[in-house]
């Protein structure tokens, strides 16, 4: 009886030290998970928005006019009763020709896969990732994996740091990151 209180308050102890370095790690990991490169001119701009994200529009047409890129790739390209992605296009002055969409993808993943797709189709060799700070690593992790031939620069959008949302979406990155280091 007497080793299983040494056991138990050994397990106790090892677990409140793993949890006390978890929650230090998500606590600080926020600045690590913004992500922003030296940009270069490339051929498209992917906007990664599963949401309505005014930031990451005046992002990526800030770049279009910039020189960064010839034309905005948004994946996925979603129009239903939340997200609106036709109605950013007009209030950030973006026109039809500025805009490849992409109707079909539901997740990272088949984003990834539909962009490689369409830069081997058009010949484009490089694209700015334009995305959410908090999304981007694993945004990286992922185009990356699915796709070798293609180049990609990065800029992270900061959104509203200080917001309760920003601090669960974070949140939800940092406890997603072990599995990416795994590659899994």
């Amino acid at each position: 009886m007497k080793n299983f209180w040494k056991i138990l308050f050994a397990a106790i102890c090892s677990l409140y030290i793993i949890l006390l370095v978890v929650f230090s790690f998500a606590y600080f990991g926020y600045n690590h998970l913004l992500v922003d490169d030296k940009l270069g001119r490339s051929d498209i701009i992917i906007v990664y928005a599963v949401s309505n994200e005014d930031e990451l529009f005046n992002t990526a047409k800030k770049l279009m006019n910039e020189g960064y890129g010839k034309k905005i790739v948004i994946s996925p390209f979603v129009v239903n009763s939340k997200v609106d992605m036709v109605h950013l296009m007009k209030k950030h002055d973006l026109k039809k020709t500025d805009v490849i969409p992409d109707y079909y993808s539901t997740s990272m993943k088949e984003s990834a896969v539909a962009v490689r797709q369409l830069m081997t189709k058009n010949k484009y060799q490089t694209a700015l990732i334009v995305a959410n700070d908090y999304e981007m690593k694993r945004l990286i992790n992922t185009y990356e994996k699915n796709d070798t031939v293609h180049f990609f620069y990065h800029k992270s959008v900061m959104n509203n740091k200080n917001s309760e949302n920003y601090s669960k979406k974070a949140q939800h990155e940092i406890w997603q990151l072990p599995r990416f280091w795994l590659n899994l």
